[in-house]
């Protein structure tokens, strides 16, 4: 595989923060004492994201996302995230619930991050492209919020 400035786009996604600081912000997000996180690993990165899953000596599962650093401006890109979750939950779309975040690095984790819950199921790009032309119309299409997003002729 060819990797263009494969160097350069490691250094743009090097990511610093306290783990024990991030640990202590989600347990305190949700009402829980620190010592009752008992897992942090890596879920998953995405183009713009590090995802981790949190689980909490009951079971109790969530997600932290913490913003790359070449993803800027970070303030506004994480409370956007944020508005656009509850907006879309707002109007009754399944989104996952978010227990906390903050869009500045001025905290114990040092870093930008979003908790939220932790949603099981298939994920769409899974199932994407087994799906059929109908399958994939209601998915871009059908929504409760198609209504309001169409553009209507007259």
């Amino acid at each position: 595989m060819f990797r263009y400035n494969d160097a350069l786009r490691h250094a743009e996604r090097r990511l610093v923060f306290d783990v024990e600081g991030l640990r202590r912000l989600a347990a305190q997000s949700v009402d829980r004492s620190p010592a009752d996180v008992v897992n942090l690993s890596k879920l998953a990165e995405g183009g713009f994201n590090r995802s981790f899953l949190i689980t909490l000596r009951d079971g109790f599962q969530m997600v932290a996302r913490i913003p790359y650093p070449a993803m800027v401006p970070k303030y506004y890109a994480v409370a956007s995230e944020v508005a656009t979750m509850d907006f879309l939950r707002s109007s009754w779309l399944p989104t996952p619930k978010v227990y906390g975040y903050s869009p500045e690095s001025d905290n114990a984790a040092g870093t930008e991050y979003i908790f939220m819950e932790f949603v099981r199921g298939t994920k769409l790009s899974d199932v994407w492209l087994g799906l059929g032309e109908q399958e994939v119309i209601s998915v871009l299409f059908l929504s409760p919020l198609a209504e309001a997003c169409t553009i209507h002729k007259t």
